[in-house]
């Protein structure tokens, strides 16, 4: 298959599982009250982000995951006012996707170890800055759709309504990311090479991938270059990738 059709598939396919991400959030709040959804709501989203998407345009995920949101809780709560207000959820969208867009690039280099702490963390930060600003305020915290659980009473007092959206968040981005146990980063360097780095947690000792290559380094990180340009190294690289992994991954 033609490598521009195949990216075209992974970006529509990105921005639907996005979308339904949006989707899901919002049902989790009143009026519709379904509540469990906020425990994955953010999971498909988080799955076209960092598994889908091309990282060019994971951010992109991201922006319509979160504006999908804001739309669905918002939306109609701002309807006929300003018009900056009605479109606020497009705005919080674009800026959601120019602050995540380097998230992958990061995340692969790192082997995803930092992501789901990363993700939840971020989230919640966002919301206790989002709580003092007007009009908004604490509108749509993820914590709130859990409003009429009586058994998190206790827990809440505890530990504030943002230790359970901390908790929700970080629920979501351990779903999001189970079963990747390999990132792989390309890097184009000059006359037409690729500089690749390969993270494993441990499923898969990637340094013997490396050698294949003239590369090297250790069990759970190493690293070569090879000859470009991108797309035929990207393609030569992960489909001998997918020969050592084992069986079921």
């Amino acid at each position: 298959m033609d490598l521009r059709v195949r990216t075209a598939g992974r970006i529509a396919a990105g921005l639907a599982l996005a979308a339904l991400s949006g989707i899901l959030i919002t049902l989790a709040f009143p009026p519709y009250n379904l509540w469990p959804l906020i425990w994955i709501g953010f999971v498909p989203g988080i799955i076209a982000q960092f598994r889908v998407m091309p990282a060019r345009a994971s951010g992109l995920a991201y922006g319509v995951m979160i504006g999908g949101f804001f739309w669905g809780y918002f939306g109609p709560m701002f309807a006929g006012m300003v018009w900056f207000m009605e479109w606020l959820p497009l705005i919080v969208g674009v800026i959601a996707t120019l602050l995540s867009n380097g998230d992958r690039v990061f995340h692969e280099r790192t082997g995803y170890r930092w992501l789901v702490l990363h993700g939840a963390v971020v989230w919640v930060g966002i919301e206790a800055l989002r709580g003092f600003l007007p009009v908004i305020g604490t509108g749509g915290f993820v914590a709130y759709a859990l409003y009429d659980q009586p058994w998190l009473l206790q827990p809440v007092g505890l530990f504030s309504i943002y230790g359970l959206s901390l908790l929700i968040m970080l629920v979501n981005y351990a779903l999001g990311i189970a079963g990747i146990e390999v990132a792989v980063f390309f890097r184009e360097l000059a006359n037409e090479r690729v500089r690749v780095s390969i993270r494993s947690k441990g499923a898969l000792n990637v340094s013997a991938l490396a050698e294949k290559f003239g590369g090297g380094g250790h069990e759970c990180a190493a690293g070569f270059s090879t000859e470009g340009p991108l797309p035929a190294a990207k393609e030569q690289v992960l489909k001998l990738l997918r020969g050592y992994m084992p069986a079921g991954n």
